[in-house]
């Protein structure tokens, strides 16, 4: 059969760690016009995120992804072809693979689809930033504090006030949630300013697969 056609992706540079907030800045856009978007499910599982991808996907005039989803390295096709791929067990907590977890989900996926080691990892990780943002989006508004944001600096203003409006259980609780789908190196979500690897990743405690 015809292998797919995969357009070209520009890789992003890669967005300074400052913190969770400041580097997410770059990933926040214009809140969709799709019902309940920001409500979802709880924890990480790719099936969902995959799901999410295809949503923008669709309601994209130019078939690109935008607005949280703005910046990913794969598109939309790459992401859910990968996420096909990947064992229940994978998909379900995708923040214990290893890095070598990652090359085996690379190299199921076929070579015309130009998935690498580095996109299953940020795919990975950056879902577990996008769902825990997007659900703080939902508790925010759902609050009645804020409006729909429409520009990016409303969405980015609405995701640092919800830093402010958590207690830290809460925090560790919602980081908790990712099991260990976060960059080691970058600044743990439950405000500590330690590095995440050493701070509330579950892969300090439990075997790599």
């Amino acid at each position: 059969g015809m292998a797919p056609k995969v357009p070209e992706v520009p890789k992003v540079p890669k967005i300074p760690e400052k913190g969770m907030v400041d580097s997410l800045k770059g990933m926040v856009g214009m809140a969709p016009k799709v019902p309940d978007i920001y409500n979802l499910p709880e924890g990480l599982v790719m099936d969902d995120f995959a799901t999410i991808v295809k949503k923008y996907q669709e309601q994209s005039t130019d078939g690109r992804l935008s607005g949280p989803l703005e910046g990913l390295s794969m598109d939309a096709d790459q992401i859910i072809a990968t996420v096909a791929l990947m064992t229940v067990e994978e998909k379900t907590a995708p923040g214990m693979l290893s890095p070598q977890g990652w090359r085996k989900v690379a190299n199921r996926v076929p070579p015309n689809w130009n998935v690498t080691v580095a996109d299953v990892r940020d795919m990975i990780h950056r879902s577990a930033q996008i769902m825990i943002v997007m659900n703080r989006m939902d508790t925010e508004l759902k609050s009645g504090r804020h409006k729909a944001p429409t520009t990016k600096e409303e969405f980015a203003n609405i995701v640092k006030q919800s830093q402010l409006n958590l207690t830290q259980e809460q925090r560790i609780a919602e980081v908790k949630k990712m099991n260990g789908a976060f960059p080691g190196n970058g600044f743990c979500p439950c405000a500590s300013r330690k590095k995440y690897k050493s701070c509330c990743d579950p892969k300090k405690k439990r075997q790599l697969w």
